[in-house]
């Protein structure tokens, strides 16, 4: 990815001795061209994605410059060429570096979808560039963030833009696809606790439930269902989070999460081994 163009112009004033001057002419060439590689990042611990200067070129042909209130020898104006290109290569490495004193200067509004793909970029999973478009792919597997059993919850999805324009022909600015995996990725998370939780135990840690636990026996049960009288017998509740449990008790369900079917509706589905 990068830019090139020929249609630039440079001009300037100086002085030679007492006399002032005043020089301009083209700049025949400006290339800038950024390299999609691989950077691993240490902090989040992940093979990150990121655009890296290729090459950086700037030809000013001192010939072509034309000078007006003195005369110039060719070396003069070799000189000078060389200044302004040494010049303008610090100011594009201070623009690089962000320096307020150039930022200030500097029409952010053009730069800002440029910063963006920079950065989001080194979180992305996948970046494809056309002549039209830039699409990006990103998950919480490729940030690390998932372990193996989180990643086998999860199924692949294949995925693809409705339309690239609009009613009127004009294409759009931006397109979002979200799939079910985004979702899921956070529920796998909970989906993988391989815990049980009573809710005797639960109620204990609140004084105002404390009332409610005594009443947590056969005897209470018994006057809706009477088989269950049984001497007034302490029962208890005790509930998972654990996909691997509730499929023992109903193979082949769907993982607690959140699913779209075939005509686009979003569904929440809950599963609670109790």
């Amino acid at each position: 990815m990068g830019a090139s163009s020929s249609n630039v112009a440079f001009t300037g004033k100086g002085e030679l001795g007492d006399v002032d001057f005043t020089f301009s002419g083209p700049i025949d060439s400006i290339k800038m061209k950024y390299a999609l590689g691989e950077k691993f990042n240490h902090e989040h611990d992940y093979n990150s994605l990121v655009f890296q200067e290729d090459s950086f070129v700037l030809t000013v042909d001192s010939d072509k410059m034309k000078v007006e209130g003195a005369e110039l020898s060719g070396e003069v104006k070799k000189a000078i060429a060389d200044q302004m290109t040494k010049k303008l290569i610090e100011m594009k490495v201070a623009i690089q570096d962000a320096e307020q004193e150039l930022i200030d200067q500097f029409p952010t509004d053009l730069a800002v979808p440029f910063v963006f793909l920079f950065y989001a970029t080194q979180f992305a999973q996948s970046v494809t560039l056309n002549s039209e478009f830039v699409e990006m792919q990103f998950s919480l597997e490729h940030l690390g963030l998932l372990g193996e059993e989180q990643k086998k919850l999860l199924k692949p999805i294949e995925s693809a833009f409705y339309k690239d324009t609009n009613e009127d022909g004009d294409k759009f600015a931006a397109q979002i696809i979200i799939d079910d995996n985004l979702f899921n990725s956070f529920s796998s998370a909970i989906t993988t606790i391989e815990k049980m939780f009573s809710v005797r135990d639960l109620m204990m840690l609140y004084p105002n439930a404390k009332p409610f636990i005594g009443m947590m026996n056969t005897d209470t049960i018994s006057k809706v269902l009477p088989d269950f009288a049984d001497a007034g017998k302490a029962i208890d509740i005790v509930l998972s989070p654990s996909h691997d449990l509730f499929l023992d008790g109903v193979p082949g369900s769907k993982m607690t999460g959140i699913y779209m079917d075939k005509n686009g509706n979003w569904k929440v589905q809950v599963n609670i081994p109790a």
